[in-house]
């Protein structure tokens, strides 16, 4: 956080000029640090270890209260309506405790944008105003700078030069893409507040004087106030009339008591006090201040914005907070433009800042302001802010011929001249949105920012999603179709107020590529499918009314019927709608075009809903009359007995459960046990079912009796072929036009499935071949290196024997310090003791070229390591013994020559017991 200061440092090293009204540098620095301190609502609190810990409902405040402490002045304590402050004594190590009484506190809210706080400073008596905001609303409080715009500089400069080097650090700091808020103050006499002898007032002060605007200022606060209590149904006192000069109080106790006279020395604390008492009797017009959706009649905004103009205020300086990106917003609002989404980011921060940060987030390509494709409608008035947009409408034309695309980038001010005219400005507004790759809005108030949610459901039939993380954004995301809360230092105003409340900006990628795809195509399929199943069985029953007259006869028994949507079709649906996924969650996340191929309700439409029902109408009229023409013929079985109307009602239901289920299997993506247990389950729940319907007679209900009726029908051959060409019937039209149209037709998600699932299969056929290529490889190395093994063993067992009759000395112990190379095939020893060889052993020689060479290195060509284990199994702990019994023992076990007791170092400093072996 840096102070906008250094301008006053160097007037102070400068020689004052005649007529030069500037202050103090160490006043200025003094009243700076103090309205970081002070001009906040953080309530300083106690840890157990006795700091000061800070409560603040915004990070910002935080972070200005904790520089002010490191500078020497520390908010302590807040005890309303006294503030304690701990402050450094210049020179010295020595601290006070200052006390200040808040007197009025201007709270900040989205339609002010700035906060003012009035304080009495208990070491002198005298009148502490501070305000710190957005520039464009506190420039215009400053003292002789009235009407000015905060981007006029030159005019601001004109009457305080001294304010030139604050508004060019307001512009770098934007330009870096930090937070700004601009300071001012003002020291006042008592009189100003408390009233009293007026005459000691500078003429720059104001205060209220009792002029027919006042009088008709009071007037109308006391009429509202009436006004209320009529909405209330109470009792309203007769009219008073008030006099030019005389002002009406206010009370709780009386709602129209008689009028104080003013005798010019009141200040502006009875005048506060007046409309704060009005106020807190309740109205209409306040109703929503804090949250900025207050009335422009609002008396509290009002009285607020007459004090701070009365005030007299000086320029103090200014602060830029760094609003950190979170990790991978970058990415994923590169991911959502990939994906086909819309995204326009609206923001309070100034355009400088908002075009950094959109660059910083890729809503905006480092080369569009070169190639002219970044548009900046920031004009304030009307005729200007048409040709802008003629003028944008243009470039984007021009832009889209040249395969570019545009980013525009509005203000507060013209979004609000837009919002005023509409007609044919709004219009060509939203196409230019429409057509641009992404939208930023600047200095945008909470009301704007959901009017331009609301202009986009209007005008789209599109989903619209809205996320935010402060109580700015709560109109927004109430506005839109769907918010999102992120939860963070910024306050839970905006996850209260939203449907979904995330932690990170990152986690939106998985909510909406994998989450919010998975579950739109789960839902689209559960909704089309209870309307199939339902209409499979009505439609059923539908054309049995055409045999039985429509005379209300039932066609199934009710148990059945009852539990056709309990039991028999209702759980594979919900595994299906909770576990289903036609892709994997990490390919949907890192894929963001398959997005793009469901999110204009592909899955759900009146196409997509009209199928299932035609599909449903069709399956019924196979379900329905083929076993109906099937028992109409002849009589079923060789006791010439006719089939039954219940029979013929079991066979069309064990098929309408059976197409039903089947279809679900068709719609089924990724298989588990779960599904297999449920879809095939509940075909079986049903056999059992019907097969305790058939077993006794006690679920007989309105005629209908199922008692025999399932054994019976089993017992027969057509009850089998019958069942079997139904439901082959049913479903072949189904599967057939699935079939023809994933091969011959198949959508880009198909494709995508198709082609992702033939690189799997190749991967993984590749690597079960290697795998079998290096078996086979690695059985030939073992085979050769066995029978080279055996040939050398034969070998070196006969010189072993030979070697041992010559020798006469026992092998001692050797210790060696060996460092090995990375290769693991050159070796440095040095020798320490030497080895008895026998008369003509080769490693003789070795070892006299190895006591001439410098330093004592000893190469080897190759090496054969053994494990720790091999080595250690001579039963000595391989620690070498000198007993011939020991070496005889071990020769006749290993029938070779193990030499034990080396310390080998490694490259990486690990020391590890092993041996050779000759």
């Amino acid at each position: 956080l840096l102070l906008a200061l250094d301008q006053y440092e160097t007037s102070k090293r400068s020689k004052p000029r005649r007529g030069d009204n500037r202050k103090d540098p160490s006043e200025l620095a003094h009243h700076f640090l103090m309205s970081l301190a002070l001009a906040n609502t953080v309530f300083p609190n106690q840890d157990e270890k006795g700091d000061v810990v800070y409560k603040a409902s915004s990070p910002d405040e935080e972070a200005l209260v904790c520089f002010a402490r490191e500078f020497g002045y520390e908010l302590c304590g807040r005890e309303p309506p006294m503030i304690s402050l701990r402050r450094r004594v210049p020179g010295s190590k020595r601290t006070v405790i200052e006390q200040y009484e808040q007197l009025a506190l201007l709270d900040f809210t989205p339609k002010r944008k700035r906060m003012s706080v009035v304080l009495r400073d208990m070491q002198t008596g005298d009148i502490l105003f501070y305000t710190k905001g957005a520039d464009p609303l506190v420039v215009p409080l400053l003292q002789g700078v009235a009407g000015m715009e905060s981007d006029e500089v030159d005019r601001i400069s004109g009457v305080h030069p001294e304010y030139k080097f604050q508004f060019h650090q307001l512009e770098l700091f934007a330009l870096q893409g930090l937070r700004t808020l601009l300071f001012a103050y003002s020291v006042l006499p008592a009189a100003w507040w408390d009233g009293g002898d007026m005459s000691q007032l500078p003429s720059s002060l104001s205060v209220p004087s009792i002029t027919a605007e006042a009088t008709a200022e009071l007037a109308l606060t006391r009429h509202l106030l009436l006004d209320d209590v009529k909405e209330n149904d109470a009792e309203v006192p007769g009219s008073v009339n008030l006099p030019s000069n005389e002002v009406m109080s206010v009370t709780p106790d009386a709602r129209a008591s008689p009028p104080v006279v003013d005798d010019g020395r009141n200040g502006w604390s009875s005048h506060y006090a007046e409309v704060m008492r009005a106020v807190a009797m309740g109205g209409a017009h306040e109703k929503g201040h804090f949250k900025g959706q207050c009335h422009r009649q609002c008396r509290r905004c009002r009285i607020e914005d007459q004090l701070e103009q009365a005030a007299s205020l000086q320029l103090l300086g200014a602060t830029a907070n760094e609003d950190k990106l979170q990790e991978r917003v970058p990415y994923c609002v590169g991911s959502f433009l990939d994906a086909g989404v819309k995204v326009w980011m609206l923001t309070g921060d100034k355009l400088e800042t908002a075009v950094i940060i959109g660059k910083a987030t890729q809503l905006i390509a480092h080369d569009m302001e070169a190639n002219g494709t970044l548009l900046k409608l920031e004009a304030k008035s009307t005729k200007r802010l048409h040709k802008d947009l003629i003028s944008a409408v243009e470039t984007v034309r021009t832009k889209a011929e040249q395969g570019l695309g545009c980013t525009m980038v509005i203000t507060s001010s013209s979004l609000r001249l837009i919002e005023n005219k509409r007609g044919k400005m709004l219009d060509t507004f939203y196409w230019l949105a429409k057509n641009c790759v992404s939208v930023i809005g600047c200095r945008l108030k909470p009301n704007q920012k959901a009017f331009v949610v609301r202009l986009v459901k209007e005008r789209e039939n599109l989903p619209t999603l809205a996320i935010g993380d402060g109580a700015n954004d709560v109109q927004m995301l109430m506005e839109a179709n769907v918010s999102v809360g992120i939860e963070g230092v910024e306050g839970t105003a905006a996850v209260r107020a939203s449907d979904y409340a995330v932690a990170q900006f990152s986690f939106l990628l998985r909510l909406m590529f994998v989450h919010g795809r998975l579950s739109y195509r789960r839902l689209a399929t559960l909704i089309c499918y209870i309307f199939y199943k339902n209409s499979l069985i009505c439609f059923s029953i539908l054309w049995f009314g055409l045999f039985s007259g429509f005379s209300g006869q039932p066609l199934f028994m009710e148990w059945a019927y009852q539990l056709y949507n309990v039991a028999f079709t209702a759980i594979p649906i919900l595994v299906f709608a909770i576990l289903d996924r036609d892709v994997d969650p990490d390919v949907l996340e890192n894929e963001p075009h398959l997005y793009s191929l469901t999110s204009h309700g592909e899955l759900f439409n009146l196409r997509v809903f009209w199928r299932w029902m035609s599909l449903s109408i069709l399956q019924s009229l196979v379900v329905f009359f083929v076993p109906m023409m099937a028992y109409d013929i002849e009589a079923d079985g060789p006791t010439g007995r006719s089939i039954g109307m219940w029979s013929v009602g079991v066979v069309i239901y064990t098929a309408v459960v059976i197409v039903t289920n089947l279809k679900l299997a068709l719609a089924i993506r990724s298989w588990t046990w779960l599904h297999h247990v449920t879809v095939w389950g509940s075909i079986v729940v049903y056999l059992l079912s019907m097969i305790v319907f058939s077993s006794s007679t006690a679920f007989a209900t309105a005629g209908a009796d199922y008692f025999y009726v399932l054994f019976r029908l089993v017992g027969t051959a057509r009850f089998h072929l019958v069942l079997l060409a139904t439901v082959i019937g049913s479903v072949f039209v189904d599967y057939s036009l699935e079939s023809v149209q994933s091969l011959l037709y198949p959508t880009p998600l198909q494709q995508f499935i198709h082609a992702t699932a033939m690189v799997d299969k190749k991967k993984k056929k590749t690597k079960t071949k290697s795998k079998q290529t290096a078996g086979r490889d690695e059985q030939r190395r073992s085979r050769s290196a066995a029978v080279a093994a055996m040939a050398r063993n034969d070998d070196e067992d006969a010189k072993s024997e030979e070697a041992h009759t010559r020798t006469t000395t026992t092998v001692s112990q050797v210790r060696r310090s060996v460092a090995i190379s990375n290769s693991g095939q050159v070796m440095h020893s040095t020798v320490r003791q030497s080895l008895p060889y026998p008369p003509g052993d080769p490693r003789n020689d070795l070892i006299r070229r190895h006591r001439r060479r410098p330093g004592g290195s000893l190469e080897f060509a190759s090496m054969q390591w053994k494990s720790a284990p091999e080595l250690c199994s001579r039963g000595d702990g391989g620690k070498g013994d000198d007993s011939g019994t020991s070496k005889k023992r071990a020769l006749k076990r290993r029938r070779t020559l193990t030499l034990t007791g080396f310390d080998f170092t490694a490259a990486n400093g690990q020391g590890v017991r092993l041996g050779f072996r000759f």
